[in-house]
């Protein structure tokens, strides 16, 4: 929404809504081209873009709640008169902005978060930003939640090229039941971009970085192997390349490796994945070490240098013929362990079954029944006296007195 002012002295405009001025005079580009907007801009986006052959349009859209004095400007026959303007906050939309750090590193990605919430679910809401290759942002909600109300979440990141890279803050953007577009700013603050300490190499990347590495334990000699590591960085100035690091120990032939990069945006900011996939062949039989892995890097929320290593690692290699005797031999280990799992479990299955059989009735001739039935899946064959199956019984697993109670028992109800 925007609001016409030529001459009130006093104004009140919600947060989100514009303030409209018309400028002209008898030279009114020459005039305009001279004065001095310096006084407005710590307080409005001021869009001019709204002009004919003989007027401008000044569009001021409050950055924060609050009350703005605007002071006396004039250039030649134009003139925006002294006024109070009073910024109220907007009832139906709630803005929780994490803006960067203060002192920020160069070449690392500043980051911007908007959690939005309105309270009208049917008002479209959506970020905006510049669209360069040095910005990612999320248009839509990164993920948002709708219920009586709505709550919206979005991200953007700048990647500071250098220590004058000039920030510039994202804008929500909501549509009203009117048509109309608020449009909010996120809060200022003086940035400091700090170049990287002399000790360090100019390339040294700055970041959060974390990595997956797989290299196999068992090789075969002379077979086509392969290691695979996965980098993240995290709003990161760059990802380093580790293929000669990767490709490197006695004993080894190493081919030609193949990366794929990916880029993904989150809460967290830009995320950047590098899957490093390293082809070899291990020469000769026997056991080597995978050298060591070393990454450094200046972690950004602490300004320290940090180390991420990969210690080095044992391998074995055998000859062919060995490594599938091996593996058939892990086979039939793996084969016999299962059958030694499913024949426990099937004991504990009929145990089970058998106990709750007895504990719902006292009758003697159903629980001979299902002593009958637990032995046959137990392989003790289907005995027709009490005697012969305690006798198959104890054969089988030894005696027990309990059982034996238990049967005596049986005898004497069914043959009293």
């Amino acid at each position: 929404m925007s609001i016409s002012s030529v001459f009130a002295q006093n104004q009140t405009i919600m947060l989100g809504d514009s303030l409209t001025i018309t400028l002209r005079s008898d030279d009114t580009f020459g005039d305009y081209k001279k004065l001095d907007l310096t006084p407005l801009k710590p307080h409005f986006q001021i869009d001019d873009s709204a002009q004919t052959s003989d007027r401008i349009r000044l569009r001021l859209t409050p950055k924060q709640a609050g009350q703005i004095e605007i002071p006396l400007i004039t250039s030649g026959g134009l003139t925006i008169p002294a006024q109070t303007l009073k910024v109220e906050p907007n009832e139906l939309v709630n803005i929780e902005w994490q803006v960067p750090r203060r002192h920020l590193w160069q070449g690392e990605w500043a980051v911007w978060q908007a959690k939005v919430k309105v309270t009208d679910p049917g008002l479209p809401v959506e970020m905006e930003g510049l669209q360069n290759s040095a910005i990612r942002f999320s248009a839509q909600p990164i993920q948002q939640t709708l219920d009586d109300s709505r709550t919206a979440e979005f991200v953007m990141v700048q990647k500071l090229a250098n220590t004058d890279t000039e920030l510039t803050p994202p804008v929500i953007r909501v549509q009203n039941r009117q048509g109309l577009r608020w449009q909010f700013f996120a809060p200022e603050n003086n940035y400091q971009i700090q170049p990287l300490p002399s000790y360090v190499p100019p390339q040294m990347p700055v970041g959060k970085f974390s990595w997956q590495v797989d290299r196999p334990f068992w090789n075969r000699t002379g077979a086509l192997e392969n290691i695979e590591l996965t980098l993240t960085g995290i709003n990161a100035s760059r990802l380093p390349d580790l293929r000669d690091q990767l490709a490197s120990g006695d004993g080894i032939n190493w081919l030609m490796a193949q990366t794929s990069t990916t880029e993904t945006l989150g809460l967290e900011g830009r995320t950047e994945t590098q899957v490093l996939s390293q082809p070899y062949r291990v020469t000769a039989s026997g056991w080597g070490y995978y050298d060591e892995i070393r990454l450094q890097y200046i972690n950004p929320e602490t300004g320290k240098l940090v180390d991420l290593i990969q210690p080095a690692e044992l391998y074995i290699a055998l000859p062919a013929w060995l490594y599938w005797i091996g593996c058939a031999l892990l086979l039939a280990v793996g084969f016999w362990l299962l059958m030694v799992l499913v024949r426990l479990g099937k004991i504990g299955f009929y145990r089970v079954r058998r106990d709750r059989a007895l504990a719902r009735t006292d009758d003697a001739w159903t629980r001979w029944q299902i002593y009958q039935t637990w032995g046959q899946a137990r392989g003790l064959g289907k005995p027709q006296t009490h005697q012969a199956w305690l006798l198959a019984y104890e054969a089988r697993f030894g005696k027990n007195s309990a059982l034996r109670a238990e049967f005596e028992q049986l005898d004497r109800q069914l043959y009293k």
